[in-house]
């Protein structure tokens, strides 16, 4: 009766951390899922954000208008990024 006593506390301890182990898992399928399908959609902000920059750049160029200081350069992509990340951030959160 022992023996079949610690065989039944050991099966249970052994059942909760396969259940444990696998939830784990779950999670991290889920976050690597996530994870892949932000940067994805980050790519796209990132290349449309680089086309419309291009774009005004050249129309810019083509009217005669004077570039953007470097230094202007990173405080406007310092802006885009902020806002880039607090919309994933707020998407994330859902």
């Amino acid at each position: 009766m022992e023996k079949t006593a610690a065989m039944m506390v050991t099966m249970s301890a052994l059942a909760e951390a396969l259940v444990t182990t696998a939830l784990g898992i779950l999670v991290a399928v889920v976050a690597a899922w996530c994870r892949s399908y932000l940067c994805g959609r980050v790519q796209l902000l990132e290349n449309g954000v680089t086309s419309v920059a291009k774009d005004g750049a050249q129309s810019h160029a083509a009217w005669g208008y004077c570039e953007i200081a470097y230094d202007r350069q990173r405080v406007v992509s310092l802006g885009i990024w902020s806002y880039l990340l607090y919309i994933a951030l707020a998407f994330a959160s859902y």
